[in-house]
């Protein structure tokens, strides 16, 4: 709706404040639902009939706009769905549902406007909501339930069923309200006379036999012929998940382990017990069109196994190594890996067996030398598995059949002859880089010991101190500890160090009580840190009866109050670690 416009010189009033004003949809249905310009002011007299300024006309203008396009969209609204209940969340247009409730409670309180009202009333708008009630909505439910046993012929749904995901919710809430005791007999007898499982055992069953149905309901509304499966339906929507219901279902099929029933159901729809050529080809070049880019990239077809990008053609080249030996390749096929580069022969032949070894062991140096360590990821990305290398070179050592010179190389690079101290190390040596980013995100090193996100790493924290209290830790290992900041002791668990927490504590609250007269340290006291939550700390051990005799003696000796609310300094309540 086009603006008018308007000359600001003509209007004798003064401005009582500028709003803001633009397009209706840019708005929100909630500015058109302020305060409607029929409300008195303070002295009684309508704004209508005021005076109004340039500025207030111009707003009052865009409010109507405003009002008349949400009308307008819910008139659309009524000619698409045939009633006006617009829901609270409504999606197709955002804020119409909370523009209808907005009518709803002007009109409640007698602010909405007369001729507003009257083109509301005109299309038939309810003043007053109709609310779903519970017993509706099971009704609603059940009936839903009852169509799905009438087209498969049991009551297990999925749990993620696409057409109904709700369905599948409100079943495991039916269960637990028969378990509370909250269900109905009434509701119970309904459930249970068109067939509704109510145990595990049973509903796992029939759960199965609900993902079948699904899932052959799925491929029977896909177009094409099951044969020609292929392109974005392997990839996009349901395609993968029907695709790999489709294999186990031929493997269950060549094991003769499919239900006779099942397979008369397959048949009728032509489901192909064996890939077709046609399909086999088409995946096929899909993988050499994605080994090409990868060769024009890289310069070579040595992908990874677990290549991050695609770790699927990985496996793929791996696999057309074992269909040429199987002589399963065409020999078009043959030629179309060989003209981009594809290395026929395994890595270990292709070069002379000391310039092979002198390859491997340059790369596992790099690795050394870029990381400072060895542990070496088992995918890590590279034409050698380095970490198999490396066993192997071991297993030669103890066989005899390793030079000691190239031994001596190995242990240069810091490879241990004992495997199990090697993998210690490197285990040490992961959670210790947990550790430092346990350090990095708390500020600290006190890993708790049954810790949910990482519970090896409290035990192995656990496991230190025990190892430098008995001194069986090497001095290098104790360094690097103590250079991040472990402590040795457990201040949770080491009677001693608790003690003198507790001690030192005391002698804060009596230098608090010697400065302000009183034991009541507020809650957020900014003079010791701590110092306040270990006086509540007090307060509840002594109430409980967890705090021994003779400090409850030395707390009254200087006359602490055990049941005085703490005071607050008017900041929020400090959240510094606990001290005992």
């Amino acid at each position: 709706m086009p603006h008018p416009q308007i000359n600001h010189s003509e209007s004798p009033c003064v401005a009582e404040g500028n709003e803001r004003t633009a397009h209706p949809e840019s708005l929100g249905p909630l500015n058109s639902a302020r305060e409607p310009d029929s409300v008195e002011n303070s002295e009684g007299q309508p704004k209508a009939e005021r005076c109004l300024s340039s500025a207030q006309l111009a707003d009052r203008l865009v409010r109507d706009s405003q009002w008349d396009y949400m009308f307008a969209r819910l008139e659309a609204y009524r000619r698409e769905h045939g009633h006006l209940e617009v829901p609270r969340l409504f999606e197709g247009v955002p804020g119409l549902g909370r523009w209808v409730r907005a009518q709803r409670e002007f009109a409640s309180r007698g602010e909405l406007r007369a001729d507003r009202r009257a083109r509301l009333d005109a299309i038939g708008f309810v003043w007053h909501a109709t609310r779903v009630t519970e017993t509706q909505r099971w009704e609603e439910r059940f009936a839903e339930m009852r169509a799905f046993r009438e087209r498969f012929g049991h009551c297990s749904v999925p749990k993620k069923w696409p057409e109904n995901p709700r369905l599948a919710n409100w079943l495991q809430q039916v269960r637990f309200g028969k378990v509370k005791g909250r269900l109905s007999a009434e509701r119970i007898r309904r459930l249970e006379a068109i067939g509704f499982a109510w145990h595990r055992k049973s509903v796992r069953c029939h759960s199965r036999n609900a993902h079948w149905d699904v899932m052959f309901a799925l491929l029977k509304t896909y177009q094409q012929p099951c044969d020609t499966l292929k392109g974005p339906f392997l990839k996009d929507g349901d395609g993968p998940r029907l695709t790999n219901w489709m294999t186990t279902q031929r493997a269950l099929h060549a094991h003769g382990k499919l239900r006779a029933d099942r397979h008369a159901l397959l048949e009728t729809i032509g489901f192909p017990w064996k890939r077709s050529p046609i399909w086999l080809s088409l995946q096929w070049d899909t993988r050499f069109g994605e080994l090409r880019a990868y060769a024009s990239r890289f310069g070579h077809c040595r992908v990874p196994l677990e290549w991050e990008e695609n770790k699927s053609l990985g496996q793929w080249v791996r696999r057309q190594h074992v269909e040429k030996n199987l002589g399963r390749l065409s020999h078009e096929q043959i030629e179309r890996l060989e003209s981009i580069g594809f290395e026929w022969q395994p890595l270990w032949t292709r070069f002379p067996d000391d310039e092979n070894w002198e390859m491997a062991f340059a790369q596992v140096a790099e690795f050394r030398e870029k990381n400072g360590h060895l542990r070496i990821p088992e995918r890590y990305p590279g034409c050698l598995n380095l970490n198999a290398w490396i066993r192997r070179q071991r297993n030669a050592w103890e066989r005899g059949k390793l030079s000691a010179e190239r031994w001596q190389r190995l242990e240069s690079l810091g490879i241990p002859r004992d495997p199990h101290a090697y993998w210690r190390a490197q285990l040490w040596e992961k959670r210790f880089q947990e550790l430092l980013d346990f350090r990095e995100r708390f500020g600290h090193c006190r890993v708790p010991s049954k810790w949910k996100e990482g519970r090896a790493l409290g035990i192995w924290v656990d496991t230190q101190r025990r190892s430098h209290e008995k001194g069986t830790m090497s001095p290098e290992r104790s360094e690097r500890l103590t250079a991040i900041g472990f402590q040795w002791l457990d201040k949770t668990r080491h009677p001693r160090v608790r003690a003198e927490n507790w001690e030192a504590m005391f002698a804060h609250l009596l230098e608090y009580q010697r400065e302000h007269g009183h034991t009541n340290v507020p809650r957020n006291f900014p003079g010791v840190e701590g110092l306040a939550r270990w006086v509540r700390r007090q307060r509840k051990d002594g109430a409980s009866g967890k705090l021994s005799a003779g400090r409850r003696e030395r707390l009254e000796a200087v006359d602490f109050q055990w049941r005085v609310r703490t005071p607050s300094l008017g900041e929020p309540d400090s959240e510094s670690p606990r001290i005992d």
